[in-house]
């Protein structure tokens, strides 16, 4: 205990430089292990860099692989479904990119939508502007804004043909997408701008896609025509989304429906009146008629049956021949199986842009 207290300083002094030491052989085992492992994956490194050195590829001049020509072969196949896929997707044309052409066309295409109200009672919203306000009021366009908005001109003038050929009873509305500072100024409609779409450009194809909305009223069989114009239009419009709900419409269509039905009637009543036998005639003694000359036995079953027509029913033969005393079925016209039904259609609409057809070749996200 003496020697302790006397050799105070230099027991401590042994205990922390133990204390160090293990604290350094566990830092000195730690990182042993590290290394090991930074070393394995070096030598993995090493390995796989040596096996890229010597590892001998199939090179292009080997007779068994050509691998220039098979890249040439696949090259010409792809420009070869591209240039098919550019003619499945016809563009529209659009005007020349100056201010005074667009307005003259807009005003072109409304005129044609005013004067087919005149014709047939189409109508359109009062000022309607094909949802290019903006442009119509405005003075002087934003710089850079007219290649698009041309390419949206070409796409909506054929839209309202397709709407003017298939006589639709009303044009709601026109929605595009805002390609324009001007479509967010003082003289902008909000409600003429479709909202969380943006003109797009397929990545692959460089194709740009331009996304539109169109509201009218019509019957079903209108509808129907609207659809088929749509498909049988030479250029690239999908049908992305339809909404159909009940309307009212004018009296026009359902008039003219009715005037067709009662020609009809009236053709279905002459034809049946030109199918019926002429009045028996007289007849002799013997029962031989004395008009038409024909042989005894058929003017025997003429006087015993009669000789009026009728057309075969369910309780009818289907010879023509009634027995005496029973009156004939009168003809009671077309039964009605569909009755068209005024309706509120809003299509979602997709014009393509092949970039040969001279719009542009990009276009925001």
């Amino acid at each position: 205990m003496d020697w302790i207290k006397k050799n105070t300083t230099l027991l401590v002094s042994i205990v922390v430089a133990l204390v160090a030491i293990g604290g350094a052989g566990y830092y000195l085992i730690e990182k042993m292990g590290a290394s090991a492992d930074v070393s394995a994956k070096f030598s993995a490194a090493v390995q796989r860099r040596d096996g890229l050195i010597h590892k001998r590829p199939n090179h292009p001049g080997f007779v068994k692989v050509d691998n220039i020509k098979i890249v040439n072969e696949d090259y010409d196949r792809l420009t070869q479904f591209q240039s098919e896929l550019i003619k499945g997707f016809r563009s529209t044309t659009p005007v020349q990119p100056t201010e005074r052409d667009f307005k003259q066309a807009l005003a072109d295409t409304m005129a044609v939508i005013e004067g087919e109200g005149e014709r047939s009672g189409l109508t359109a919203p009062t000022n309607f502007t094909m949802s290019f306000t903006a442009q119509k009021v405005g003075y002087r366009f934003a710089s850079n804004s007219l290649d698009r908005l041309t390419v949206q001109l070409a796409d909506l003038t054929v839209v309202a043909k397709i709407l003017v050929d298939a006589r639709v009873n009303s044009i709601e509305s026109f929605r595009r997408v805002a390609v324009s500072e001007d479509d967010s100024g003082a003289n902008a409609v909000p409600a003429e701008y479709i909202g969380n779409f943006a003109v797009k450009t397929n990545e692959e194809t460089k194709a740009v896609v331009y996304p539109y909305e169109v509201s009218f009223r019509c019957f079903s069989e209108e509808f129907g025509d609207v659809l088929e114009g749509i498909a049988a239009s030479p250029y690239s419009i999908l049908v992305k989304t339809i909404a159909i709900e009940p309307a009212t419409v004018r009296s026009l269509k359902s008039k003219r429906k009715k005037l067709s039905d009662d020609s009809f009637e009236a053709m279905f009543q002459a034809a049946t009146r030109y199918g019926e036998a002429s009045p028996t005639t007289p007849t002799g003694a013997a029962g031989v008629s004395r008009s038409r000359g024909r042989g005894d036995e058929s003017a025997a079953m003429k006087n015993r049956y009669g000789s009026a027509r009728v057309r075969p029913g369910a309780n009818q033969p289907a010879t023509g021949m009634v027995p005496p005393g029973v009156m004939p079925m009168q003809p009671t016209g077309p039964e009605v199986l569909l009755q068209p039904e005024p309706l509120r259609v809003t299509l979602g609409l997709a014009v393509v842009h092949m970039p040969e057809s001279g719009s542009e070749s990009s276009a925001n996200k």
